[in-house]
């Protein structure tokens, strides 16, 4: 997480969303990569999957995710008996 007051997009970062996004290239992927050796094997093959970074895009915070799998988005329903849903 970190504040937006001090987020600049990275220039030959490629990105597409403005709220919710998705990159195709981060400084964070790039980082990731070459901090540690829990993605890609010496043969070029990746484990478990390749990382996809997203991020969420609020009023006062930038939250930064690495993941392997597609994000799961619900809507809240603060109704009593009610819950997420899709």
């Amino acid at each position: 997480m970190r504040n937006e007051s001090y987020c600049a997009p990275d220039p030959p970062e490629s990105r597409t969303g403005k709220y919710l996004v998705v990159f195709e290239k981060s400084a964070l992927l790039d980082y990731l990569s070459v901090s540690t050796d829990a993605q890609q094997w010496d043969d070029g093959g990746f484990f478990p999957y390749r990382w996809r970074h997203y991020g969420v895009r609020t009023q006062n915070q930038v939250i930064d995710i690495v993941s392997h799998a597609d994000p799961r988005v619900y809507r809240y329903d603060p109704r009593p008996g009610r819950g997420p849903s899709n």
